[in-house]
């Protein structure tokens, strides 16, 4: 288990915050407080989560990520490019191999038609 600290104030002036999740294993899980807040099967891309949808939970703590092991011997398909080749010598793997988070802004525009109210381009 890993431990996600977000800045409270993170969501406080963007459209939201995502965190970018890299990981090796058969599940990964991302819960606040005991609840599970968002889950993904490994299958070699990267997951993300926004986080706006979590914001009470973001304000109050740090969110804790959790990546149950993929055993070798699992009967799962996975792409040629995702497969895990070098598991430990136990059989199984859980890795987080990193954690990123980056914000998405909102710009409005607003626009009017040249010449004044009434009139349309040529």
């Amino acid at each position: 288990m890993w431990r996600v600290s977000v800045p409270a104030a993170a969501l406080d002036s963007v459209r939201d915050v995502f965190l970018e999740i890299r990981f090796r294993g058969d599940v990964g899980r991302l819960v606040a407080a005991g609840d599970l807040l968002d889950d993904r099967f490994y299958n070699g891309v990267p997951w993300r989560v926004g986080l706006r949808r979590f914001a009470a939970q973001v304000r109050r703590g740090p969110l804790e990520l959790r990546v149950l092991p993929l055993r070798s011997d699992a009967p799962i398909y996975l792409d040629p490019s995702a497969r895990v080749t070098d598991f430990p010598a136990g059989g199984q793997i859980a890795q987080l191999q990193s954690v990123r988070a980056f914000p998405q802004y909102e710009l409005v525009v607003g626009a009017a038609a040249a010449g004044g109210a009434g009139t349309s381009p040529r």
